[in-house]
């Protein structure tokens, strides 16, 4: 099957943004704007959600990008929307929708209410 755009609706914090998308990831802190290859996050700890819309019109076009994120040049795409925030929601026409949380590929019910407690998750750390 091919890959087809959908419509979502993003509210953070009253600004809302409505746009066609062909992929949505969502992060815990953004991905850096250059490395060396592929995806890189210098720090967890920032308190922020990164979202990321490709508005690509077809796969090939997605799949050009992502050989660029190998590179390292994936932010100079365009055709990417990028947001930091702490908190949003999102719609979709449908009941459902595909979504990469962190990584993970999940089919969930919508809409999506997300948000994050910076320094809420404790770690122990070797001395």
């Amino acid at each position: 099957t091919s890959a087809r755009r959908f419509s979502i609706t993003l509210d953070h914090g009253g600004d809302v943004r409505m746009m066609r998308v062909l992929s949505l990831a969502i992060a815990n802190n953004a991905y850096e704007d250059e490395s060396r290859f592929g995806f890189a996050r210098p720090r967890l700890d920032q308190g922020h959600l990164a979202v990321y819309a490709s508005r690509h019109a077809t796969g090939w076009a997605l799949a050009g990008s992502l050989v660029r994120a190998i590179f390292g040049t994936w932010k100079g795409d365009p055709l990417i929307w990028q947001l930091k925030t702490t908190g949003f929601t999102l719609r979709t026409r449908s009941s459902t929708l595909t979504i990469s949380n962190d990584g993970e590929v999940e089919r969930l019910e919508t809409p999506l209410h997300y948000g994050i407690l910076p320094r809420a998750l404790k770690i122990l750390v070797p001395a």
